[in-house]
């Protein structure tokens, strides 16, 4: 069996299983030939250095009997810092109140700032996105003409 590695962003190879070797030339984590009726899990470890990001794509074929077949599974990962906070205005106003749906990652604190020249910015609230998409309504924006309003990760 193989599993061929295409890195887009430096990584370590570690903790091969049953005798797995890595072949840098090639980019492929080599198992066996195997001849005998054993069950094996083969496995290995990628971890991507500090830093880094990009896509690695894994593309493994396991050969038996003069057939090879695909392996399924999970055939690439993203490393990189953490995606932006994306504010979009929700369709309609809510009670009267200017509202937004602020997506990003799920469990992240974002305190949410305004503005009323995008030089100039206020707390107005922090909120937790529990399920990948907050709705916020500022409860200020009916007495306030304009205003610019951006989300921060809270660490």
């Amino acid at each position: 069996m193989e599993d061929q590695i295409q890195f887009a962003w430096g990584a370590t190879l570690t903790n091969l299983s049953v005798s797995g070797v890595f072949d840098p030339i090639n980019r492929k984590i080599k198992w066996g030939p195997f001849f005998d009726n054993v069950p094996r899990t083969l496995s290995y470890q990628v971890v991507p250095s500090t830093g880094s990001s990009g896509t690695m794509t894994f593309m493994g074929i396991v050969s038996y009997d003069g057939s090879a077949l695909s392996i399924a599974g999970s055939q690439q990962i993203t490393s990189g810092p953490a995606p932006a906070p994306s504010l979009v205005p929700a369709a309609a106003l809510t009670q009267n109140r200017f509202t937004f749906a602020l997506s990003g990652l799920i469990n992240q604190r974002y305190q949410i700032e305004s503005s009323p020249d995008l030089v100039n910015w206020s707390a107005v609230s922090i909120v937790t996105n529990n399920n990948g998409t907050v709705l916020f309504s500022d409860p200020t924006a009916p007495n306030i003409q304009h205003r610019f309003y951006r989300a921060t990760a809270i660490p």
